[in-house]
């Protein structure tokens, strides 16, 4: 009896070593199954006293234990998230304490990344296997499995691959044509819901390696394509060749001079950082890579360059990165009712003051409003084309007088883009209520519901109403500037000054 009782504590032990890794950093997707754990040999065996475990989180420099809920729950050395949210992220650490003795058995800090909506996978959350051409080679996937049974299912690219379900991909010899990008999704079911927990590896299949070994920077200079406001992650490895070189250092380099070391903790990190250096043994390969992440893009990062150095046996080499905007000169083509179809002067002063006023000068928008800014005498339809592409939306203000020979050429144009071309996305601003949408093109009802906002007149016109909240949510990221905070345009009297508003104007406060 003793011998079987020592035996299951072996093999429980045992089992538990190999799922939980020692990692003191984890990335996990949103929205996906998740456990922290730590093995049951750090526990502090004491038959004589009883003990506790508890799991805590610091966030911001306060500690909170956590309690278990419906969605976080803990189990002994295990801690699960039914399942992993954004506000997640933090520093986590777990106790063994008795009446007499309290101490600390293992530490970790977790970052919940966005997911990607418009793909499988999010290029901040996989890793990267090198391999030779007419090898043998096998893709694992991570084992976050709660039940034997649990559905595999594989991607390629984010197509489905040969129906595959092992836990296993096994290639017997790999050709440059296996290269790509595979994603293992593993379905949990809990509680009568179902979970998922994915694993991405870019898989890069190389000719035979050369007998001679260039000391290199992998990829060429180059330009990416970004917005004012946007999270962008800067990527620098470095080839060292067929052995490691314990001398190799990779750094960045901007705006003369070097950034500072990332914290682990998101909100504590400085707005340009860099993480640490990581090498790694790819294949029979060695390489080295330095992350340098903006937190949100600004328009002074725009104007210089990124810089990647290699330095290795007194070889340098240098990678230079820029940043440049997405070639949209605008951030919004305003379409709206023109003088010529009605004399309704609310909508004229909707579109050419309120719009712009609030967008422009509060937050930072520019906008192409064609009576204002585009000089007469050119070929209308030409012009309208033209701008609505240089523009990054398109604002419909809608209304039953919307339509004219004018108004429904730039409401179909901005249709193709943002349908057919995928080039520029549609926010409906319904200015007055509409009942029936009929004189509008049978194409509008294929554009998502929640690109419509409402204005409501005097209730919309406070700066935090949740009219200017859910538009802005709508246009591109711009840094939030200081003066929206604490007071609201006086629209009613036609200033463009500001007055004081008894309900503030951060917008965590909506109307």
């Amino acid at each position: 009896m003793n011998l079987m009782f020592f035996l299951l504590i072996f093999i429980t032990e045992t089992a538990t070593e190999k799922l939980c890794p020692l990692r003191a950093s984890i990335d996990v997707l949103e929205g996906e199954y998740f456990y922290l754990c730590f093995p049951e040999s750090k526990l502090q065996h004491s038959w004589k006293e009883e003990y506790a475990i508890n799991w805590y989180k610091e966030s911001a420099g306060r500690q909170k234990r956590i309690k278990e809920t419906h969605r976080i729950v803990s189990q002994m050395n295990f801690l699960e998230f039914w399942p992993a949210e954004l506000g997640d992220s933090g520093n986590y650490f777990v106790t063994q304490s008795s009446g007499k003795r309290n101490f600390t058995i293992q530490k970790w800090t977790l970052n919940v990344l966005e997911r990607n909506r418009s793909s499988c996978f999010n290029q901040n959350h996989l890793t990267t296997e090198i391999q030779n051409a007419g090898t043998g080679h096998s893709l694992k996937c991570n084992d976050l499995s709660v039940n034997a049974n649990d559905s595999i299912t594989w991607y390629k690219d984010c197509k489905n691959y040969e129906n595959e379900r092992g836990r296993e991909l096994d290639f017997k010899t790999l050709s440059v044509q296996h290269s790509g990008i595979y994603t293992c999704k593993i379905s949990i079911s809990h509680e009568g819901k179902i979970y998922h927990s994915t694993n991405t590896i870019r898989l890069v299949v190389e000719e035979d390696a050369p007998e001679t070994v260039t000391l290199e920077i992998v990829g060429r200079n180059e330009e990416i394509q970004t917005e004012i406001g946007k999270e962008e992650t800067l990527n620098c490895t470095g080839f060292l060749g067929y052995y490691i070189q314990e001398d190799a250092n990779l750094y960045w380099w901007f705006n003369d001079t070097f950034p500072k070391e990332c914290s682990g903790i998101p909100e504590a990190d400085p707005p340009i950082c860099e993480e640490d250096l990581k090498k790694s043994h790819l294949g029979n390969k060695f390489y080295i890579t330095r992350l340098l992440r903006i937190k949100k893009v600004r328009e002074e990062d725009l104007h210089h360059n990124f810089t990647c150095t290699l330095q290795a046996d007194e070889i340098t080499h240098v990678k230079v990165v820029k940043l440049k905007k997405d070639g949209k000169e605008y951030d919004a083509f305003v379409s709206y009712l023109k003088d010529c179809v009605s004399t309704s002067k609310e909508e004229r002063e909707f579109a050419l003051r309120i719009l712009p006023m609030i967008l422009e000068e509060n937050f930072g928008y520019k906008l192409c409003i064609f009576e204002r800014d585009v000089s007469p005498g050119g070929a209308v339809v030409d012009d309208i084309h033209s701008f609505i592409d240089k523009s990054r939306r398109l604002i419909i203000i809608l209304s039953q007088n919307y339509i004219s020979d004018r108004a429904i050429y730039e409401l179909e144009s901005g249709l193709h883009k943002a349908l057919v071309e995928k080039k520029t996305k549609i926010i409906l601003i319904e200015y007055m209520p509409i009942r029936d949408y009929n004189f509008l093109p049978e194409s509008l009802s294929l554009l998502p519901s929640k690109r419509v906002v409402k204005w409501k007149k005097d209730k919309s016109l406070p700066v935090n109403s949740r009219f200017w909240k859910n538009l802005r949510y709508l246009m591109p990221a711009k840094p939030t500037k200081s003066n929206t905070k604490g007071h609201c345009l006086n629209l009613d009297l036609g200033s463009e000054g500001t007055q004081p508003w008894s309900g503030g104007c951060d917008f965590n406060t909506v109307i």
